[in-house]
């Protein structure tokens, strides 16, 4: 006030004050001098200024003590009250953003200067002296799952002590140990995630992520592309499993560009894992699809027939398989890698097949491996493959509308999620027992589920994600489901807009999805017409990718519209029509889905107006129809249902 009388806190500046006082570590005579910056500076541009915060704040009260005018001189002064010992581990200890247990302050730290036994004595005196703050870190490394100690400093002390390392001419050798440790930490942790200990090295993993990122970006300013590689190939499938967004894909893009002197099958592998890092949670693959596929043919020369030891690589040739609209290519793939002498890629292999064979309609085949996966995943006491396992087979329950099954395989997936601690599938998971309680009926504990979901998708992403997109779909089921038309139409524009920029081509099965859902909600309005065009855009898009559930539900979809015309001419015709689409969309999927807000009501209003032999003369003929034959028909149903009866019935 004092500086600026005017000055008010309100929506605009809030968030810069916020992130002033977090850089200033909430040190009163720090936040003092940034204020006097506000006569000049916006607190946005303050905020940006604060990396040379030494430089920035040397103003102060006029009356205030010598010391006391700067920031610097304060910790100037602070720093000559430390013993030698205690100087040079301090300066020493700012190369950590995350601060550090004592194991990897003596593995770092210690040298000839200052030996090993020494770093106790000096860490002791840092804490009495206020330099270092202590803390608890998630399982110290000793196996036990106790708790050890961590060592921090303040943000403003650690700016610091960086610029006294420089002074002494250690940077160098500190950084060089301080990145050799953590690359040792994320290669001695990788495997380890794929074991029945993965819950430990998760959390340890977290606790660290901060410093195991500032050891790669540090590979990345030196262009040490061999190391770079490393970093990426080991952290990758943590990664994943987190549901990392943003930097990880950013800093994956960058040693792309970098240049290993090894040509190795690890190093093509460790390409492949940056490729499939870069495309993001979103999988956006035209921008890393030729480095993908460089990489993939590099480790198929160099590996001599050896499958992918890292899980992250062993998913590169299937997504090109993918990508190139030729999923049934991936199943050799998948064959090859039964050969592993990894026993999780084994495990892994029957939940890869089984999630293709979803995708292609073979549902019984697909039920078959997940249920192999899961009890080869149980072996291992993997909990991460056993709950990716099981959301599987409770969408397979989820098509038979046996809804205790699909929540009861949610909920053990979820324990297993919580168990870990630290996962990037809870989300899913959650939104997925939404609308399956949507279904049952349970709307109460349905809202809660969503909400939760919705918060932590909000929490992971300021902006709409592939996450939030799958949950708005659902919101919007749930708005279909309390009448809230308009709602539920906004929810399903704001997506397909979102999806404008979203290139790859798996998101036309998601596109799809929403646009049955707003031609529903048209049609519930009245606006037969608008339903018409959306499910016409809807077919297209669906038959332009594999996923052959996406095709099935428009199918479904289309015997809706038909059955909603009320002339009754020609209705015995349309009901005739839609039974076939019904029957085609079985087919496709290779399941009649029980579970569907519009399937089951179709095929009873159908069954009603054909009786049951003439409806089930029409099923059947649709569930002999080829894929190529069904798309004609839902394409002839949509334009004109009266001509494609007409050619039906021929």
């Amino acid at each position: 006030m004092a500086v600026r009388p005017d000055f008010e806190l309100d929506a605009g500046n809030t968030a810069a004050v916020a992130r002033i006082c977090r850089a200033l570590d909430g040190m009163p005579l720090a936040i003092e001098l940034a204020a006097v910056w506000l006569r000049t500076l916006s607190p946005a541009q303050l905020a940006e200024r604060l990396d040379d915060r030494f430089a920035l704040l040397t103003g102060g009260s006029r009356t205030a003590l010598p010391r006391h005018r700067t920031l610097r001189a304060v910790v100037d002064w602070s720093w000559d009250l430390l013993s030698p010992a205690e100087q040079v581990l301090a300066r020493r200890l700012a190369v950590f953003p995350a601060g550090a247990t004592l194991a990897m302050a003596e593995q770092v730290c210690a040298d000839d200067l200052l030996p090993s036994a020494a770093v106790l004595p000096a860490l002791s005196g840092l804490v009495d002296k206020s330099i270092v703050a202590v803390g608890q870190s998630p399982d110290g490394g000793d196996g036990d799952g106790g708790l050890s100690p961590r060592y921090r400093m303040l943000e403003t002390v650690r700016a610091y002590g960086l610029e006294r390392l420089a002074e002494a001419g250690e940077q160098d050798q500190i950084r060089d140990a301080f990145a050799a440790r953590y690359l040792d930490l994320a290669e001695t942790a990788d495997p380890q995630l794929r074991t029945a200990g993965q819950g430990r090295w998760l959390r340890e993993l977290f606790t660290e992520q901060d410093n195991l990122l500032a050891a790669l970006r540090l590979a990345i300013t030196r262009r040490d592309g061999d190391a770079a590689l490393r970093f990426v190939r080991a952290l990758g499938w943590y990664w994943m499993l987190r549901g990392h967004p943003g930097e990880p894909g950013a800093l994956a893009r960058e040693v792309l560009a970098l240049h290993p002197r090894e040509r190795s099958a690890r190093t093509a592998e460790a390409r492949i894992v940056c490729a499939l890092t870069s495309a993001g949670p979103s999988w956006e693959m035209d921008a890393v699809h030729p480095a993908l596929a460089a990489a993939v043919a590099d480790y198929r020369e160099l590996a001599h027939g050896e499958p992918p030891s890292n899980p992250v690589a062993a998913m590169g040739e299937p997504m090109l398989a993918l990508y190139d609209r030729d999923p049934e290519r991936a199943f050799g793939v998948f064959d090859s890698y039964l050969s592993s002498p990894d026993p999780w890629i084994r495990a892994a292999v029957p939940l890869l097949r089984g999630s293709f064979r979803h995708m292609l309609g073979s549902i019984e085949s697909a039920e078959s491996g997940f249920r192999e996966a899961l009890a080869a995943f149980r072996a291992l006491g993997e909990a991460w493959g056993a709950a990716s396992v099981l959301v599987q087979l409770a969408e397979l329950a989820q098509l038979r509308a046996d809804y205790a099954a699909a929540v009861a395989a949610l909920d053990e997936a979820d324990s297993f999620g919580r168990k870990l601690g630290a996962w990037g599938d809870l989300t899913y998971i959650d939104g997925m027992r939404a609308a399956v309680r949507l279904r049952m009926g349970d709307l109460e504990r349905a809202r809660a589920d969503l909400a939760r979901a919705e918060r932590a998708a909000s929490e992971r992403s300021a902006s709409l994600d592939d996450m939030g997109a799958w949950l708005a779909l659902v919101r919007a089921e749930f708005h279909c489901r309390e009448g809230d038309l308009a709602a539920a139409s906004a929810s399903c524009a704001k997506v397909l807009a979102w999806l404008d920029g979203k290139p790859s081509p798996w998101w036309d099965g998601l596109r799809a999805h929403l646009r049955v859902r707003a031609a529903m909600v048209a049609l519930q309005e009245g606006d037969q017409a608008r339903c018409r065009a959306l499910l016409a855009v809807a077919l297209g898009s669906a038959a332009e990718w594999v996923e052959r559930p996406a095709l099935a539900g428009v199918m479904d979809a289309i015997a809706t519209f038909l059955l909603q015309d009320s002339e009754p001419a020609g209705r015995q015709e349309r009901a005739a029509l839609a039974a076939t689409l019904l029957g085609a969309g079985h087919t496709i999927r290779g399941v009649f889905d029980e579970g569907s807000l519009d399937a089951p009501g179709a095929r009873d209003a159908a069954r009603a107006l054909l009786g049951g032999q003439g409806f089930e003369a029409a099923y059947e003929r649709g569930r002999a129809l080829g894929r190529d034959q069904a798309l004609a028909v839902a394409s002839g149903a949509v334009a004109d249902p009266e001509a494609a009866g007409q050619v039906l019935r021929r």
